[in-house]
């Protein structure tokens, strides 16, 4: 009889082993994205897993995971939009629905253009998803609504991935912040570039209702992201 029990319990161990060895696939994107010129979702899941994720209109982007972590970018919109998650490994398939709450406006497109004119930098009569104005210059914008700016400042010419001038670099922070009416918080901005350029740091200041944030890589390359707070 005690013989019969143990053969029991190892067929009753071996048997819950199996099935944990095939459970769904796994499937995690945090709720709380980081903000940045887009909104950036991390998740996680299998090694080896394709990760696709869109829209209702089917726009979105495929990815295949190489250590089970991947990353979603979102671009701001001033209204709530649904993207569906689907990760894929082998036979396996897991769909998760991603809300997106909308996201608060900069400025009207309009008054970003004439205020924008006054330095003279011209923008286009319309607006565009994702307009370069120069290298290393972008706007995200929700049709007539401006979401976010990003500013690429890289010192060395010859990498041609942005704004090398810091002159011309800090002229367009001025420019923006013009347009923000939040020119007198200029000082602080400049303050939080100095240091994420130095330290190769990542800094953020809040003035009035935007966020700047710099990234500094380790070859000097500054990346400045301004965001609704």
């Amino acid at each position: 009889m005690k013989h019969q029990r143990k053969t029991l319990l190892t067929i009753v161990l071996l048997v819950a082993s199996l099935l944990g060895g095939c459970g769904e696939l796994p499937l995690k994107v945090n709720e709380t994205p980081e903000n940045g010129y887009d909104l950036v979702y991390y998740g996680t899941t299998d090694v080896g897993t394709e990760i696709t994720y869109a829209d209702k209109a089917g726009i979105g982007e495929k990815t295949v995971t190489e250590d089970g972590k991947f990353a979603i970018y979102i671009p701001r919109v001033s209204s709530e939009v649904e993207f569906e998650v689907i990760a894929k490994k082998d036979d396996a398939e897991v769909t998760k629905t991603l809300t997106v709450p909308k996201q608060k406006v900069l400025i009207n497109y309009e008054q970003l253009k004439m205020n924008l004119d006054t330095f003279s930098i011209a923008l286009p009569v319309s607006s565009e998803k994702d307009l370069e104005v120069t290298t290393g210059f972008k706007i995200a914008c929700d049709g007539n609504d401006v979401m976010a700016f990003s500013l690429v400042y890289a010192p060395i010419a010859e990498l041609k991935m942005g704004i090398y001038d810091y002159r011309n670099f800090h002229y367009s922070i001025e420019a923006i912040m013009y347009a923000l009416e939040s020119e007198t918080g200029l000082s602080k901005v400049l303050d939080a570039f100095n240091t994420s350029h130095k330290k190769y740091s990542t800094t953020k200041v809040s003035v009035d209702d935007a966020t700047y944030k710099f990234s500094t890589s380790n070859v000097g390359v500054t990346t400045l992201e301004i965001y609704p707070n």
